[in-house]
């Protein structure tokens, strides 16, 4: 299903006969620089990483001619991300509803992971989300009155003591 989207530039057809609407490139061109920048890249070494020309390139680059299908598969290779980022990044695939790129970074980056190092990564988001909801926990406990707050505390006091449980030092 295709969907006509304000800001449409171009029509990219690849090899196979699939249509791509192609949206604005103003974002993706901020993003693929920035992403070059990170790396230390130039155009040159970028080209060689992508296979694509460095006239391609620099033309990309400079928006005259936009990311077709190939060139996304291409850069996708070449940054270390999943085809399906790169397409959504450069306006080819439609943006999901509540789809954030995060995600498919977050994926690209997992697979490359070894077993040890996307545990020690769960036992990381595991401990931030715990601290969240303690955090959240502890916000929506502020926003009850002082009564509220005192008559709570004294309650959890009293379970406490009758239950024998002792804090830790």
């Amino acid at each position: 299903m295709l969907t006509v989207v304000k800001g449409i530039r171009t029509n990219a057809i690849d090899k196979f006969g699939n249509i791509y609407i192609q949206m604005s490139t103003d974002h993706f061109l901020d993003w693929l620089q920035n992403e070059l920048k990170e790396r230390s890249w130039n155009q040159s070494h970028f080209a060689r990483m992508t296979g694509l020309t460095t006239a391609g390139i620099s033309k990309l680059l400079s928006g005259n001619r936009g990311a077709g299908p190939d060139a996304c598969k291409a850069i996708a290779r070449a940054l270390d991300l999943s085809e399906e980022f790169v397409f959504r990044k450069a306006g080819l695939l439609a943006p999901q509803s509540g789809y954030d790129v995060t995600y498919e970074e977050w994926r690209a980056i997992l697979n490359e992971l070894n077993e040890e190092n996307r545990q020690e990564l769960l036992h990381i988001a595991r401990l931030r989300l715990e601290r969240q909801r303690d955090q959240q926990f502890s916000e929506r406990f502020k926003s009850l009155p002082e009564e509220a707050q005192a008559e709570a505390w004294a309650l959890i006091e009293e379970l406490i003591e009758r239950k024998g449980w002792k804090f830790k030092d």
